[in-house]
């Protein structure tokens, strides 16, 4: 039996709906991130968007940031948090 036109039509709605909320629901949270960068004594970072394929698969939350690290120099990377283990920094 071929899939219909409707059913293609809401497989791609709804594949298109996970592409624009996944970014939104699953980055790293602003708390948490704040926690591993003063681990790391980062200053002033700021957490960009979702980091697509930069973390390993037992990573949950991911998402880009820069900050300036103790010797002031510019830095940029992906942290990396999973809802069982605690958070890693990748530069």
């Amino acid at each position: 039996m071929k899939p219909s036109v409707l059913q293609i039509g809401g497989i791609l709605l709804l594949l298109l709906a996970l592409g624009f909320f996944m970014p939104i629901c699953c980055g790293v949270g602003e708390d948490t991130a704040r926690r591993a960068f003063d681990a790391a004594g980062l200053e002033n970072p700021k957490l960009g968007g979702y980091a697509w394929l930069r973390c390993s698969e037992d990573d949950s939350f991911k998402s880009y940031f820069t900050a300036t690290n103790a010797k002031g120099a510019h830095v940029e990377g992906v942290i990396c948090c999973g809802l069982l283990k605690s958070c890693t920094l990748r530069f």
